[in-house]
């Protein structure tokens, strides 16, 4: 059995921080980042899967077979929409996602978020917020306008959050995948003895 080298801990090391990184930030840029290297890794898995070497295939067809269903699980609507919900990888993203964007704290005086006067001063804020001051109907309080900003862009991060933790999934699962396909896969030909003259 290939024992697993230091470049390749920290390469793994390296892959963890990033998507820590990833989804601690969660903006439009670190979306695209592991949205292009989960797409990358998709098409690399599957390169691998047809062409590397009948000993090392099984690792490349486990890779390309997690990470391709994964995807496809994670990824597309009405596929996501029956099966998902119950799978534990989406309570961890959801958890994970929970866990680093923090939602901002309700200000006082605020009513709480189940009363009409609350649906009343949010959907204030975004007509403002919208169409510009001159949309304020009479008696406009902003008091609480910076709240509603910093609510949208926790709102807005945590489904970032939540779609790079998808990604990231994807790509860990693949992992889990080219081990499994490394471990069933068949073990390499004993090599032939070698024979002397005689």
């Amino acid at each position: 059995m290939k024992r697993v080298t230091i470049g390749q801990v920290l390469g793994l090391i390296g892959l963890f921080a990033v998507g820590l990184a990833a989804l601690r930030a969660a903006t439009v840029p670190w979306y695209v980042a592991i949205h292009s290297l989960t797409l990358v890794a998709l098409l690399v898995g599957l390169l691998g899967a047809i062409v590397r070497p009948r000993d090392r295939r099984p690792a490349w067809v486990g890779f390309a077979l997690f990470v391709w269903a994964s995807f496809l699980v994670l990824q597309v609507g009405e596929i996501q929409a029956a099966i998902e919900p119950t799978l534990l990888v989406s309570e961890f993203v959801d958890g994970a996602s929970r866990a680093l964007q923090r939602r901002p704290a309700s200000p006082p005086g605020l009513p709480p978020e189940s009363s009409p006067r609350y649906s009343i001063l949010y959907g204030t804020y975004r007509l403002v917020k919208s169409n510009g001051p001159a949309a304020a109907p009479p008696g406009y309080d902003p008091a609480f306008d910076a709240y509603f900003a910093a609510l949208d862009d926790f709102n807005e991060r945590s489904e970032y959050a939540t779609s790079i933790g998808r990604l990231l999934s994807c790509l860990l699962l693949g992992l889990v995948g080219a081990l499994l396909g490394r471990a069933l896969g068949p073990r390499g030909e004993p090599a032939a003895p070698v024979r002397t003259g005689g």
